[in-house]
């Protein structure tokens, strides 16, 4: 289909809408379901939704009750298909667009967290989501408001972690070879929160793509 879609987040009423902007001036919303909520009922923000690029039917979405969902909009999205407690609230995720099923999560708990779709499984309301299944885990020195896969460069991940600045993941396929955090971008003052990274696709005169510039 030449149709694009946008996943978007509802953030003061928690929900989770799905629209079609293809050649219409006027997006489509066609779907839109309860995303999160916190204890007893009250109002949660949802702060992330994320297309699965690999398998076009799979988003993920994460808000402040501290739970990252799962949803297969092949159904009617009342029941995620896996659900994860975190300590605090899940503000980021992105699947890696070189490796299917490879997934980052972070949130306002401190930690960087690399996934296997194929081994994502619920988790009881708690401690504990971030540290299970997971294949990577890296300490982000702050909240993790945002994260990017490298466009070209395969396992590299950057993340912009409010009080922990903007930092740079190397994440191999290889359990064996290092992980670590590899880069750390210092231009902020100590007392700025990076909420935002990406990186810049520019080409030069011989038309190559820079490995090594993020804004």
């Amino acid at each position: 289909s030449n149709i694009r879609r946008a996943s978007l987040t509802d953030v003061f009423r928690a929900k989770v809408s799905l629209w079609d902007v293809g050649d219409s001036s006027s997006p489509t919303r066609i779907h839109h379901f309860k995303g999160h909520e916190l204890k007893y009922g009250y109002r949660s923000e949802a702060w992330i939704a994320a297309f699965d690029c690999w398998h076009k039917d799979i988003i993920i979405s994460g808000g402040d009750d501290g739970k990252l969902c799962g949803w297969d909009l092949r159904t009617s999205c009342t029941t995620p298909i896996f659900t994860r407690y975190y300590d605090a609230g899940v503000c980021s995720a992105q699947f890696d667009q070189h490796r299917e099923h490879r997934l980052a999560v972070g949130g306002y708990y401190g930690s960087v967290d690399i996934y296997d779709m194929r081994s994502l499984r619920s988790t009881s309301r708690g401690r504990g989501g971030s540290n299970q299944e997971a294949v990577n885990t890296f300490n982000a020195g702050g909240g993790v408001w945002r994260l990017k896969w490298h466009p070209t460069n395969v396992g590299v991940l950057a993340g912009a972690c409010m009080r922990g600045g903007v930092r740079i993941f190397q994440d191999p396929t290889n359990v064996d070879q290092p992980h670590d955090m590899v880069n750390y971008y210092h231009g902020h003052p100590s007392s700025s929160l990076a909420y935002g990274v990406d990186w810049i696709r520019c080409c030069g005169e011989d038309s190559s793509i820079s490995d090594d510039m993020m804004v």
